[in-house]
């Protein structure tokens, strides 16, 4: 499809977050890069509601999911019409949002035939991001022994548009686990499209009023650093490629060749700076006045 037929939704999650998480204290390149103090979001696509956006999306992952069930299981189809209007949907929110955010993916998920509005209320949950990462981390660390009555433990999620930050304190671990906040959670605009949009800041400086400073190049060089160059960093190399381009893009003196970027170690660290410090500085507000048992754990792991 030609790119001109259609527009991207990009970041649209953004859209939803409550005013308080639209406004970042840092300055550019972290927040807006008009030097304001409220984080730019891409536009929605003309006349395209964040309602909209959403049930579409909830549409495709339901027709998926029913397709994938019925042409996997023995008699699927038969199963899935069975259970379909008795199935509970559980959605995982941000730390920050509220009923307000709910109702729109609510209405969403009704939109999209997840649920009809009769049995939204019984069938649809919503459970905070940090909770959840807690649960998945106990179904799949190789041990447990860590987590018993009174433990409390701090739960950081670091996602794509914000940083959860939550101490909990375990009350019970059978017959199933329960956990309480011990204060309430923090959320932050911390999250990866900021790691993203500071090295868009890099590059438009680094290229600005060349070939390579034009929107669709830069584009492509924060797509390819968000696909590769950002998940693969480690701190351990002197330098890492940023693989954007084609065999005919070069400018050795802006360190190019053959549609590769080479970026030193301290550039692509640069990138993330102004995140780590913002999310270390949050939990450290999390943690005040509070005490705090620091352990080794081998069997903790990062998602």
């Amino acid at each position: 499809m030609d790119e001109s037929a259609y527009t991207v939704a990009k970041w649209f999650k953004l859209h939803l977050h409550p005013s308080s998480m639209r406004t970042s204290d840092l300055p550019p390149p972290y927040g807006s890069q008009s030097g304001s103090s409220s984080f730019e979001v891409p536009p929605l696509p003309p006349s395209v509601s964040i309602e909209k956006v959403y049930a579409d999306f909830m549409k495709y992952l339901i027709d998926n999911t029913r397709v994938a069930f019925e042409q996997s299981l023995p008699n699927g189809a038969a199963i899935w019409r069975r259970l379909k209007d008795t199935t509970i949907v559980i959605f995982t929110t941000p730390n920050g949002w509220d009923l307000t955010q709910q109702n729109v993916m609510r209405k969403a998920a009704i939109t999209a035939g997840m649920v009809t509005q009769e049995k939204a209320h019984d069938l649809l949950d919503f459970v905070t991001e940090g909770e959840a990462s807690v649960h998945y981390a106990l179904a799949y660390t190789q041990t447990k022994t860590w987590l018993g009555v009174k433990s409390i433990f701090a739960v950081i999620d670091a996602g794509g548009s914000t940083v959860d930050s939550t101490l909990y304190e375990c009350t019970a671990t059978e017959p199933k686990v329960l956990l309480e906040e011990v204060c309430p959670s923090e959320c932050i605009q911390a999250g990866g499209v900021f790691v993203d949009r500071a090295a868009q800041t890099i590059f438009k400086e680094k290229f600005g009023g060349s070939h390579f400073g034009d929107d669709d190049c830069i584009a492509d060089m924060v797509t390819a650093f968000e696909t590769r160059t950002k998940r693969l960093f480690d701190d351990t190399q002197t330098s890492y490629v940023v693989d954007f381009g084609s065999s005919r893009d070069t400018d050795r003196a802006r360190g190019i060749i053959k549609g590769k970027l080479s970026m030193s170690r301290e550039e692509v660290r640069a990138t993330f700076d102004d995140v780590i410090k913002r999310i270390m500085d949050n939990c450290s507000l999390l943690l005040r006045g509070r005490k705090v048992q620091v352990r080794s754990n081998p069997n903790a792991f990062v998602n």
